[in-house]
């Protein structure tokens, strides 16, 4: 019934802890798949690493998630969701910076950048440099976001 419903397709078995836990040690290291970027390295030791590989400045890059069985794979797919909600707000945040306000915060978001690398920031810097309020910032951030197609 339900490959009637994809069109033919028959769905894909999805992994469950089971699978993982019965992953063994191989002569070199190996990564099974889970889902959305999550995978799981066994290495030739014998040690299971969460993974999940994301894309960021066209870029494939890695975050480490935790080691099995200390971290589940049901934790493991939270920290996975926690991180793409991050790395989307954070991306949009630097469009809104960079772009947004046709360019009135590019110089204000360098000064912030360079307050934050050498650790001269504080809760307030990214409204000092931007002379702006957080309450503006951020009803100028949801009109931006809300203006992309």
């Amino acid at each position: 019934m339900v490959s009637r419903l994809l069109g033919g397709i028959e769905p894909m078995p999805v992994k469950n802890d089971t699978y993982f836990r019965h992953l063994k040690a191989g002569e070199k290291d190996y990564k099974r798949s889970d889902s959305g970027g999550l995978f799981m390295l066994v290495t030739k030791t014998g040690s299971k690493l969460w993974r999940y590989a994301y894309n960021f400045d066209s870029k494939q890059k890695l975050l480490a998630l935790g080691q099995y069985p200390i971290t589940s794979l049901a934790d493991a797919r939270i920290k996975r969701d926690d991180a793409k909600k991050l790395y989307s707000q954070s991306s949009g945040l630097a469009a809104f910076l960079l772009n947004g306000a046709d360019g009135r915060y590019r110089e204000p978001m360098v000064r912030y950048l360079q307050a934050v690398y050498t650790r001269h920031d504080n809760d307030q810097t990214l409204a000092e440099v931007t002379g702006t309020s957080y309450p503006e910032l951020d009803k100028a951030y949801r009109r931006f976001m809300q203006s992309l197609p």
